[in-house]
């Protein structure tokens, strides 16, 4: 019986151990290497990028396999040291018959038993990745036909493949890969990546260009169908990182923290540290956080607010924050076991942000730096603002627009004026109370502007069109010519963020004050106050919390979509009647 392998200490955080893979002839040869301590820079090495656990399926049941054995030769001995069999597969698929190869894998190259060597080389793994000659994205073995619908989709168009292919294809997205956090950052440091699966390759732009085409091929088949199948997190994963990819590729972006953590929401990882700690080697702010793991998940995702609080940029705003945390909240705001200032990264979305991180504000003067107080326990949070109403006895309108392909902007202009019916009272002028439904309206003012152009004749210098087309001829124009944003695709991508951005919301609009309409959380209620504070434009919703002494401060319920930006002087609130003045006010947030 061979001894177990022990990990020699690495000499710094400029150090980390590569696999030297020793060749062999047969595929089921015993994996055998040589781990050597390697400083970054001093040679070429292929990193791979896998999936921890890894399932094969016979019919209905998951058959899971023991850990396998990489015998590591240590002087003249060979040592044992278990690995999983994702990373076994991998490593027999990409074993040389008659070279060594030179491996970085972090379950190997990472004493995973030694949490300070693993705190510092997590930090250094954006480094690892970058400087990879290639980056190997093992999705598993073959099984569904993943070979046969990979080969085939690399050669055909997505449009013309058989349905078979399709759906294999679509199984290959089920893998365990496609939902792994880790994965996120390894693909996206990445100088070249290739997509393996079982004994087939792919460059991986390629791949998701395919993936792409099948998409849109399988949207045909009702907007919803990717995510009923269980497809959908996966197909946006893949274009998310494409494009990602690319920007990193010709400006060697970075990106700020809080678009990552949304972005690659439902991504997972074992440790819930790892929520934030994956993602850190893409981010502006990783020279703003200490990676540790001595601290609790609580500790970690506060000291990460903190950090952006006090380090907070033009670009990235401190009140931001405010705008994730209640997003990323528990259902019972008052149990939960951090701030309600604090984004609590394990929870589900409650609905989508309207202040997303990756579309910053126009730059300000100066920023505001927050101050703290301790009560019962909690950190508070000390903001100046303003209050702007107090929900009492609010008319509440919740609907639920059905979801199917736009056709026609006939049918885009018949849902939108039955939306705005429900939003609006019938006898004041349109008042928005969404973002997307404004900015789908200059559309459709579009549409009516080129119409009233194409009766004077101009329609033929815009769009290349004879003059005096019907309606009917012109709207087909008008979707075909990607130039005007007036397409079919483009046209349903909006309709498809306004679906989201009412996930979890409703529309409150206010007898007392009519043009006045807020788009909330679904479990606002009455009591809760509108805020708003200095540097933002987008107000909040909070709740007055108390406890026996009496009140105590507020908790963030979410932000609240308004037709204009309030900003800190409210001129719009009082052309609509408003004629309050309001005075700052300091307040607790817990």
């Amino acid at each position: 019986m061979k001894g177990k392998y022990s990990y020699r200490p690495l000499e710094n955080g400029q150090h980390t151990r590569i696999i030297q893979l020793h060749p062999a002839q047969n595929h089921k040869d015993q994996l055998r290497c040589d781990l050597i301590h390697f400083k970054h820079g001093d040679g070429p090495y292929d990193a791979i990028s896998y999936a921890w656990k890894e399932s094969k399926r016979r019919g209905t049941k998951a058959v899971r396999h023991s850990d396998a054995d990489l015998l590591i030769r240590e002087s003249t001995k060979s040592l044992v040291l278990k690995i999983t069999p994702s990373l076994e597969n991998a490593l027999r698929a990409l074993r040389s018959k008659t070279e060594t190869i030179h491996l970085w894998a972090d379950a190997v190259c990472i004493n995973q038993e030694d949490n300070e060597e693993k705190s510092i080389q997590v930090k250094g793994m954006s480094g690892i990745y970058t400087n990879a000659r290639m980056v190997r994205l093992w999705l598993g073995k073959n099984y569904y036909g993943a070979e046969g619908a990979l080969s085939m989709v690399d050669a055909g168009q997505g449009s013309d493949l058989p349905e078979d292919i399709l759906t294999n294809f679509r199984k290959i997205l089920l893998r365990p890969w496609f939902q792994r956090r880790w994965v996120i950052q390894e693909a996206l440091l990445a100088q070249n990546a290739r997509i393996h699966c079982g004994d087939i390759s792919m460059d991986f732009h390629q791949f998701a260009i395919k993936a792409w085409e099948i998409s849109l091929v399988l949207k045909k088949r009702g907007p919803d169908f990717l995510f009923t199948q269980g497809y959908g997190r996966a197909y946006d994963m893949v274009d998310t990182i494409h494009w990602g990819l690319l920007d990193r590729q010709r400006n060697s972006a970075f990106f700020p923290i809080y678009r990552l953590l949304h972005d690659f929401r439902a991504a997972r990882c074992y440790d819930d540290r790892d929520r934030i700690y994956a993602l850190l080697g893409l981010c502006d702010e990783k020279a703003h956080i200490e990676i540790t793991y001595e601290k609790s998940t609580d500790e970690v995702y506060a000291e990460l607010t903190l950090a952006l609080w006090k380090s907070s940029t033009r670009q990235l705003p401190p009140c931001v924050s405010l705008h994730y945390a209640g997003a990323f909240r528990s259902s019972d705001v008052e149990g939960s076991t951090l701030p309600s200032w604090v984004p609590d990264w394990r929870a589900s979305r409650r609905f989508q942000p309207f202040h997303p991180s990756f579309n910053p504000p126009t730059p300000k003067a100066t920023l505001y730096h927050p101050r703290f107080i301790q009560i019962n326990g909690i950190k508070g949070l000390i903001l100046p603002g303003y209050k702007i109403h107090t929900i009492q006895g609010s008319i509440k309108h919740v609907f639920q627009p059905v979801r199917s392909p736009v056709h026609s902007l006939g049918i885009l202009r018949s849902r939108l004026s039955k939306w705005v019916s429900q939003v609006t009272p019938a006898t004041k002028a349109e008042t928005w109370a969404d973002p997307l439904l404004a900015m789908m309206q200059g559309l459709l003012d579009a549409h009516k502007e080129l119409l009233e152009l194409n009766a004077k004749g101009f329609v033929k210098k815009l769009v290349g069109a004879p003059n005096e087309l019907s309606d009917q001829r012109l709207e087909k124009y008008l979707l075909a010519d990607v130039s005007l944003g007036l397409n079919e695709s483009n046209i349903q991508a909006l309709l498809d963020g306004f679906y989201e951005s009412m996930d979890g919301r409703i529309f409150i609009r206010f007898d007392e004050q009519p043009g006045l309409s807020f788009n909330v959380p679904e479990d606002t209620r009455d009591g809760d106050e509108v805020w708003v504070f200095d540097e933002e434009d987008t107000p909040f919703i909070l709740r007055p919390a108390k406890d026996s002494g009496g009140s105590v401060g507020y908790r963030v319920m979410g932000d609240v979509g308004t037709t204009w930006k309030v900003g800190k002087h409210f001129d719009v609130l009082r052309e609509l009647g408003i004629e309050k003045e309001w005075e700052e006010k300091e307040i607790v947030i817990i």
